[in-house]
């Protein structure tokens, strides 16, 4: 069995807020987590997240374009009405990882979400955005 785990809800969180019209289309997915916790996940564990998100299909790719499906949509509205008020993304996110939670999945997909390099790249950009 295969559960969602943090970077999840981080990656489901981050993608509500992306313009799919961004070059490079990872900086804006990184980018938007980044600005949720200040923290950037590895290539390992998004990778992780994103698969698991697609196999559930929270997420939909179309071409390059990486986007919240209904389920993702469904996940993120549901943990804003358990919040009751304005929260913080931080807070915001713990909600999401609880709705999470409670599914388990038989199995993930395996596409291969970016290389070492474009990933890197994405960082590098996003650090120097923030210099």
């Amino acid at each position: 069995m295969h559960r969602f785990n943090p970077v999840a809800a981080q990656v489901l969180l981050g993608l509500e807020g992306v313009d799919n019209n961004i070059e490079p289309h990872s900086l804006a997915i990184i980018a938007s987590c980044y600005e949720i916790t200040h923290t950037i996940p590895t290539l390992a564990e998004f990778a992780e997240a994103f698969n698991t998100l697609l196999y559930a299909r929270a997420i939909e790719i179309d071409g390059d374009n990486v986007s919240l499906a209904n389920f993702g949509r469904d996940i993120i509205n549901a943990a804003r009405s358990k919040a009751n008020t304005e929260i913080q993304p931080q807070e915001l996110l713990e909600f999401v990882y609880k709705e999470l939670s409670g599914y388990k999945l038989k199995s993930m997909c395996n596409r291969t979400v970016w290389t070492q390099e474009q990933y890197q790249q994405a960082i590098d950009l996003l650090c120097d955005t923030h210099k």
